[in-house]
């Protein structure tokens, strides 16, 4: 029932980056589907027409809005007091995508017993994770319908 923390000990259960996107919820993705985790400060995003973007590595990394995107919308995130942007950065079809939170919350190993049904697209499940009722996001599912890629594999 409990979360364990990453602490380098081998754990049971499954690998999840917790995260908040703005919303009263929290939300889980798969550590494996996760690439990095980086912060950026809102002065380093630019934008071409309405596309939020960020240099990184040599490349262009397309910045979206994971609250936007399980919404449905191309709606961009406010920037807020502090001036940093938590991106999660996911590989698929060999691309890139940074998908922006509101924050990074914890790294936590979970044996996922309660579950519920998808609430919404891309959504897997809602599940119970270290006390709270959570959605349980398959990123390769919702950048796969968000952006028309084939295939769901990294």
């Amino acid at each position: 029932t409990g979360a364990k923390k990453d602490s380098g000990e081998a754990s049971t259960g499954e690998g999840l980056l917790l995260v908040n996107i703005g919303t009263n919820g929290q939300i889980a993705l798969p550590l494996e589907q996760v690439v990095r985790l980086e912060e950026f400060k809102t002065e380093q995003v630019e934008f071409s027409g309405t596309k939020a973007m960020i240099q990184y590595r040599g490349e262009i990394l397309p910045l979206h809005s994971m609250a936007g995107m399980l919404a449905g919308s191309d709606t961009w995130w406010k920037k807020d007091d502090i001036g940093i942007v938590p991106v999660v950065v996911h590989k698929q079809g060999g691309r890139l995508f940074g998908l922006a939170v509101r924050k990074i919350v914890d790294t936590v190993y979970e044996s996922i017993l309660e579950s519920g049904s998808e609430s919404r697209s891309g959504i897997r499940r809602t599940v119970v994770v270290q006390g709270r009722v959570t959605e349980y996001v398959d990123l390769n599912k919702l950048v796969s319908q968000r952006f028309e890629l084939s295939g769901g594999g990294a």
